[in-house]
């Protein structure tokens, strides 16, 4: 009887499964490992390492332990490093190939350790921070400094008379030039003698000498005509030399009022800067942590993104269907993300305090799931602070409706010695007391709509500026800051995450702004007179001496005249 089942083939096949099963068991958790640290670093765009993982069967499972995220900013520091993440994964699912976790537990979560290491990723740019405009000027109240400044000052009026004193010397040179080629006095005195002898031979013989000096008269008047001619041309250029003149002094003495406005601009000591002095102060603490928070959410908000595209029927992909290799997903009767987290719990332990909490529905195709991201955390009784209340969520179930948003409360958190850099030479210090923190953070649809609020209580605050103008400025705010020890600081943030506009408010700009205006305004009439006298003064100068050039050259022209009647009275003797 033959035999239809072959135990030993039975046999090699098991035994092959078992061996390829051993090996893949041997390799997953480096396998493991290898997957979390590409990904991570593709995400991060730094080095993500993995300490150790491992793999257990029964339950099927994952463990982690210290994983170190690294900073791209800060190459020697992590971002997080985490002591230990354990998780079950959803067998059923694995055959689907997906990574479906009912439960994950996170502990010895940790925030910018130091590492041994460089995390950089070699042709990976890190993320750049924008940094605070230092915009703020101190006025300027050092009047004999004011003066040599305004002197270094272009000025059109200074430059449009200028011009003027050039043309001028160009008119006088070619007004030289003239003069050589036309008729001159003497020219004059010459055809008066010519005239002279032919009336004396007319008055001797009446109709003889006519006839006698017909001709002679003639080519005299000719002459005379062509120099009158010749005359009134050159005057004529003349005259327009000289209205030209005066017109482009009264053009240039136009840009006396624009420039005195402009320098008072410049110059004036302006109380604009102290009312919204905290901006000043608080800039670089907010504003840049405001702006890499956006730059990370700029960077990870398109991973919530993902939606599949319907192709034809209840077909799924991201490629048209025909195409070779296309990996096609059909409609299934229990849908689920590629991966999938229920629940994370989470918890720090570090020096400042124990908080914890938990991370429920993460997945990055909450179109599948249905559900949106939310995060909780507490932490009450700390080192740092009486307490911390972190709640977020993250909505992308639906494409058109898509809302982010994060309230942290932070409860007398203690200050320690924090220094300020409003400008260079110039810092701040606040010590002592705490802070009461609120950050609301809501993005929807792309548009931020967001408040932060600290109140400061029982600080001590004292400023130090190592610059050698301005002390009277200076010494006022340090004499009214040492006596603030409560107060606000209010942030707004509008426009979208790439695009948005932060303002920040306090009372302390109304306290500042009160103390410096009398000084301000006192400085601000002076620095006005000094600047109206200094454009006079170089106005009157340049003027003075251009119009008595304009006047020399219309004296000029005043000797042509006397030359053209000079003409005119000899062709008045002449028969």
């Amino acid at each position: 009887m033959r035999k239809w089942i072959r135990w030993w083939g039975i046999a090699v096949f098991i035994l092959i499964v078992l061996f390829v099963f051993g090996i893949w068991y041997l390799l997953a958790d480096q396998i493991i490992a290898n997957n979390i640290e590409t990904t991570g670093e593709y995400i991060v765009g730094a080095k993500v390492e993995v300490g150790k993982a491992d793999l257990t069967i029964i339950p099927l499972g994952v463990t982690l332990n210290n994983l170190q995220v690294a900073n791209p900013n800060s190459p020697m520091q992590n971002l997080i490093e985490v002591d230990n993440i354990r998780f079950h994964l959803d067998g059923k699912y694995l055959f689907e190939r997906k990574v479906i976790i009912k439960d994950m537990v996170i502990d010895g979560l940790k925030f910018n350790t130091e590492r041994k290491k460089s995390g950089e990723i070699k042709g990976v740019k890190p993320l750049t921070v924008k940094r605070a405009i230092d915009d703020f000027i101190i006025p300027l109240l050092d009047l004999s400094k004011l003066k040599t400044f305004i002197e270094q000052e272009e000025l059109q009026t200074v430059n449009g008379l200028r011009a003027v004193t050039q043309d001028i010397k160009r008119v006088e040179k070619e007004w030289q030039a003239s003069y050589r080629m036309m008729p001159n006095i003497d020219d004059m005195r010459e055809y008066r003698n010519r005239a002279s002898v032919i009336i004396a031979d007319i008055k001797k013989n009446k109709i003889s000498g006519l006839i006698a000096h017909s001709r002679g008269i003639k080519r005299l008047k000719e002459e005379i005509d062509r120099d009158i001619k010749d005359l009134k041309i050159n005057q004529k250029a003349m005259s327009i030399d000289i209205d030209s003149l005066k017109t482009k002094k009264n053009r240039a003495l136009e840009f006396v009022e624009k420039d005195i406005a402009k320098l008072r601009k410049k110059y004036t000591p302006d109380i604009r800067g102290f009312k919204n002095f905290s901006k000043y102060i608080f800039k670089n603490d907010i504003l840049l942590q405001i702006d890499e928070g956006l730059l990370w959410y700029n960077k990870l908000e398109p991973l919530f993104n993902y939606i599949s595209k319907k192709l034809k029927d209840d077909y799924y992909g991201s490629e048209p269907i025909l195409f070779d290799g296309i990996d096609v997903q059909f409609s299934e009767h229990d849908p689920q993300p590629s991966f999938f987290i229920e629940l994370a719990k989470l918890s720090f332990k570090q020096a400042t305090g124990n908080l914890s909490g938990e991370i429920k529905n993460f997945t990055t195709q909450q179109n599948i799931s249905g559900l949106s991201t939310s995060i909780k955390l507490d932490g009450y009784n700390l080192d740092f602070a009486e307490s911390v209340n972190i709640s977020g969520l993250v909505d992308h179930v639906n494409e058109s409706e898509i809302n982010d948003n994060l309230t942290v409360s932070v409860k007398k958190q203690k200050i320690n010695k924090t220094e300020y850099q409003i400008i260079k030479d110039w810092k701040l210090n606040i010590h002592n007391g705490s802070v009461d923190k609120i950050f609301n953070i809501n993005i929807h649809n792309g548009n931020i709509i967001s408040k932060i609020r600290f109140q400061y209580i029982g600080t001590s605050i004292n400023s130090s500026y190592l610059g050698e103008v301005n002390s009277i400025i200076i010494s006022t705010i340090d004499s009214v800051l040492t006596k603030i020890s409560d107060f606000y600081v209010n942030i707004n943030i509008s426009g979208t995450p790439s695009n948005y506009i932060i303002t920040i408010k306090s009372d302390i700009d109304n306290i500042v702004d009160k103390a410096v205006r009398k000084i301000v305004q006192d400085e601000a009439n002076k620095v006005r007179n000094i600047i109206t006298q200094i454009i006079n003064n170089k106005k009157e100068v340049l003027i003075k001496d251009i119009e008595t050039k304009i006047e020399q050259l219309t004296l000029e022209i005043l000797k042509v005249d006397d030359i053209l009647d000079e003409a005119k009275k000899i062709l008045k003797v002449l028969p």
